[in-house]
């Protein structure tokens, strides 16, 4: 069957606009997710800091501000998986990384954990995940369990 020129035009500028649609729609996703400063700075101190976390992989993770900050001003950074739209969610699952600052592996955990979620969340549960918990604590010099004011956050977090 021969094709119409006509439609074959058609066919060509519908698939032409949904690409510059697309093209827009990703651009406009891209600006939305760019780091703010405090974000991408903090990534890049914890890169410093984690050979298993680099920067560009804590940026993609796309991690917010949680509205907390530690003692010394840090911003708690958090990732949020919501549960599927008008879905009452199977749980809630709240996870916390780097509460001592001394213990690297639990922070570059919480990150490979967080890369997994980015592919595989079913949107079953409501995920709030906050990969490092104790950022004064762990970017110090010299890591230490406690946080700035020498608190321990494990004994005094609140449950």
């Amino acid at each position: 069957m021969k094709k119409h020129p006509a439609i074959s035009f058609v066919s060509l500028m519908f698939t032409v606009l949904g690409s510059v649609l697309l093209l827009q729609t990703n651009s406009a996703f891209a600006e939305l997710s760019k780091p703010t400063p405090r974000v991408d700075h903090e990534c890049a101190r914890i890169a410093k800091k984690l050979s298993s976390v680099g920067y560009k992989e804590c940026l993609s993770r796309q991690l917010q501000h949680s509205g907390s900050v530690s003692t010394q001003g840090a911003p708690i950074l958090i990732k949020e998986y919501p549960p599927l739209e008008n879905r009452e969610p199977m749980g809630r699952v709240l996870l916390v990384g780097g509460i001592h600052g001394d213990e690297y592996s639990s922070v570059s955990v919480t990150f490979k954990w967080l890369k997994t979620l980015d592919k595989y969340h079913s949107g079953l549960f409501h995920w709030r995940i906050s990969p490092l918990m104790n950022p004064d604590g762990l970017l110090k010099k010299k890591s230490t369990r406690t946080n700035a004011n020498g608190v321990d956050l494990n004994r005094n977090f609140p449950t």
